[in-house]
């Protein structure tokens, strides 16, 4: 698949956040943080799987979890952008920094 974008910041120069995409983070712990970068209508499951690994209630994850959602009526898949091209979004560079371990799902 041909990228549209090379990294967070082209994609946040041209895409709306909550109109577009949006970006659900709870840093609870600094051993280990789920991370989904192709959630929401991006990569289907990939909420799901990000979700039940953060052991999510009725009341949140009980474990760090972060997931970058399409939320567009259509044409989420334009949102992908290459995992290791996801470095500059600011709230997952923040977490990551102080998380010993990250699981990536995609």
């Amino acid at each position: 698949m041909a990228e549209m974008y090379d990294s967070f910041t082209a994609l946040a120069a041209d895409q709306q956040a909550g109109i577009d995409y949006e970006i659900i983070a709870q840093y609870l712990d600094p051993r280990l943080v789920y991370a989904g970068i192709h959630a929401g209508s991006i990569e289907t499951g990939t909420d799901e799987i990000v979700l039940a690994l953060g052991g999510e209630d009725e009341v949140g994850p009980k474990r760090s979890t972060y997931r970058f959602r399409g939320i567009k009526p259509s044409g989420n898949n334009a949102l992908h952008v290459e995992s290791t091209n996801f470095r500059d979004e600011p709230q997952l560079e923040w977490m990551l920094r102080r998380t010993l371990q990250v699981v990536t799902i995609h």
